[in-house]
Parts: structure tokens; C-alpha cells; sequence
């Protein structure tokens, strides 16, 4: 396994896109790790505008024996784009629309679903996607990565699927996922906040410092709008005490492990995605999108009625 990552990474490499170690297997070592997270703390040297990795990297990374390491690819170099199906349901129903990409460098994974590798001409960020306000996917592009074959975890493998066809490239990202999967759906319900970003004494983020004022520009109408919880993908549980419990969306939570403020709509994963710190909506959605907290709130603006 190890000779077929280094290989791997080394012909990602030639074709000018990057890859990193993550980790994938916590049934393969001791310690306790996040699955799917950088093996590495610098990951972000890697992404596009910075550079790529050298094979003496690639070597130290991949050349010898790691337990619960495998490779990811990180997207946005040469325009790669990678569209994360949730279900293969979903990607089925996907192929039957654009036929002309299906065949694209495709493959399978865990969950089950199923990643679709695209170069796209476009500058593409990470987003995610929806059918009928339900979201079933992401668009992985700067400033992301996903985990690639010939990786390896507990619950199994991801195998290429369609790799005779190579990596398709389109003009648009629009050409390749329905407009209406890509608008995502509106926010409705308010929020009051009270207090600070959480509760004890975890510091929340610096815009949970913010409270709507006279002038109502995006950053407090988001503010007072939107919701930590109201953007988790899978929703979330009521668990007692004025708590709540969701799958994180920062990593690949096999049992629930974000705790939800109720009065606050605040979230902090107890796995320590964001380093365990009570994150608001523009937070979360920060490091859900790979975007500036700038961009979070055009984003989340955007998108209230």
C-alpha cells in the first residue's frame, strides 16, 4: 500500500496538482485522530497559489510504513474540480442529466457515494449542492481536498470506478451541475441571540462578538438571522439540558459529536474541528466553504430572504 500511495501522489504530481496525507483509519492506530484531516499542519502551502509538493515531501509522506494515513488531492490546481456525491442515489440520478461528463474520472467511496473528478475553466469555490432544500452533496474546489484512491478506511476502500475516460474538462461549472441544485435554500427561521458565542468558558469567535445595530448591514443581519445549526446538512437532535447533537460537518462523524447551544444556535465539535472553540454561523460556515469570514458573510447574506 504504501509503494502504491507514493506512485499515486508522484503521478498527481506530474499532471501539476497536489497532493497531502490524511488521516483515514482510526482502527489502524492507538492515538485518537479526526478521520479525513491533513496528516500534515501546513496543508494549505499546498493549495492553489502556493505550491506544489516536491517528491523528497511526497517520499517523506508516502515512502514508508503509516498506519491510518492515506492520500487526498487537493483541488483547484489546473482547475480540477471534484463534484462529492452523498449517496449513490444521487449520482445516479446525476448521470442521467449530464451524460456527456458522466464517464469522467469517477470514484467510489465508503459512505457509499461517489466523487467525480472535472477540470473546469471557471474559478470554482468549495459550495455545497441540493435537491428539493435538501443538501446531497459538495462542489470541491479551491481551497479543498478529498480523500483518493488508493486510500484505505475502516469502513472500506475508495476505487475508481471510471478511469478509463480521464478527467473530462468543461467550461462552467453550470455545465456540469444543474442551476438549481447549486441555489441553495432559503434561511426562514430568526434567531434571537442572548449572551456570548457559548456557554462556560469557551471563547466564541470575533463575530459572535457582534450584535445587530443602527445601520443593519449584511454582518449583522446575518448575525441576527442566521443560525450555527440552521446550516447543518443533516440537522440535528435535542439532547437535554438546553443542548443539541449533530454530526459534524467538519469531518466524517461516524456518531454524533457537535454540541449544539440551544439559546444561541452556536456549535462546537467535541472531536475539535476549529480546536474545539464555539463557532457561530459565519464561523462555521467559514471552514464549511474554505472561505474568509468576509466571504462567509456576502455568502450568507446572499441567501436570506
Amino acid at each position: 500500500m504504501t509503494t502504491e500511495l507514493f506512485e499515486t501522489a508522484c503521478g498527481w504530481l506530474r499532471m501539476g496538482i497536489a497532493t497531502i496525507p490524511v488521516w483515514t483509519n482510526q482502527s489502524a492506530v492507538t492515538f485518537p485522530i479526526v478521520e479525513k484531516k491533513p496528516a500534515v499542519s501546513t496543508w494549505r502551502e499546498y493549495q492553489p497559489g502556493g505550491r506544489l509538493p516536491t517528491e523528497h515531501e511526497l517520499r517523506a509522506w508516502f515512502g514508508s510504513c503509516r498506519p491510518g494515513q492515506g492520500l487526498a488531492v487537493v483541488t483547484g490546481w489546473r482547475g480540477l474540480v471534484v463534484l462529492d456525491f452523498d449517496d449513490l442515489t444521487v449520482w445516479n440520478r446525476w448521470t442521467q442529466w449530464a451524460t456527456a461528463v458522466a464517464r469522467s474520472y469517477t470514484v467510489m467511496t465508503p459512505r457509499p457515494g461517489a466523487h467525480v473528478y472535472l477540470f473546469v475553466d471557471e474559478p470554482v469555490r468549495n459550495s455545497p449542492f441540493y435537491i428539493d432544500d435538501r443538501h446531497v452533496g459538495d462542489v470541491r474546489g479551491c481551497g479543498g481536498y478529498v480523500v483518493a484512491p488508493p486510500s484505505v478506511r475502516a469502513d472500506g476502500a475508495y476505487l475508481p470506478l471510471h478511469a478509463d475516460g480521464g478527467l473530462l474538462r468543461v467550461a462552467r461549472l453550470a455545465d456540469v451541475l444543474p442551476e438549481a441544485w447549486l441555489r441553495p435554500p432559503p434561511f426562514v427561521r430568526p434567531l434571537s441571540k442572548q449572551g456570548g458565542g457559548g456557554v462556560g468558558d469557551d471563547p466564541p469567535t470575533v463575530a459572535s462578538n457582534v450584535r445587530p445595530g443602527p445601520g443593519f448591514d449584511p454582518l449583522h443581519r446575518v448575525k441576527a438571522a442566521v443560525r450555527a445549526c440552521d446550516l447543518l446538512p443533516d440537522g440535528w437532535r435535542p439532547s437535554g439540558n438546553g443542548y443539541g447533537l449533530a454530526r459534524c460537518p467538519l469531518h466524517d462523524d461516524q456518531h454524533p459529536s457537535l454540541l449544539i447551544n440551544l439559546a444561541t444556535g452556536d456549535v462546537k465539535c467535541a472531536a475539535g474541528c476549529a480546536g474545539g472553540r464555539w463557532l457561530d454561523s459565519i464561523g462555521l460556515y467559514q471552514r464549511m466553504a474554505g472561505v474568509t469570514c468576509k466571504q462567509a458573510v456576502a455568502d450568507l447574506a446572499a441567501r436570506l430572504p
